[in-house]
């Protein structure tokens, strides 16, 4: 799908999620647990789905994306001191360049 667009969002549930950009660290997020997509398929022709849990989790979040968001963005208080205390520490660990 191609320059998608959600709507109808409804519900909400929190779950632990991550990314492939963050491996290995999981955080729960909130998401919407139905949501609608909108864009257009290879042939620039309408389509629409509306997913729901699992599925409306990944449309957000592939969404997101698109629009230069990583999920920790959505995160707040406590939960996301600690995503970014633990992006910190694993940047600390990491071996620096050759020399």
């Amino acid at each position: 799908m191609a320059n998608p667009v959600l709507s109808e969002a409804t519900g909400s549930i929190t779950e632990e999620e991550g990314c492939l950009s963050i491996p290995k660290l999981y955080f729960p997020t909130d998401r919407a647990e139905s949501i609608r997509i909108d864009g257009q398929d290879l042939h620039g022709e309408p389509i629409s789905m509306v997913g729901t849990g699992h599925v409306a989790r990944i449309f957000q979040h592939e969404t997101d994306h698109l629009n230069g968001m990583l999920f920790i963005s959505r995160l707040t208080g406590e939960v996301r001191r600690e995503a970014l205390a633990a992006i910190r520490e694993r940047e600390l660990e990491a071996p620096g360049p050759r020399g």
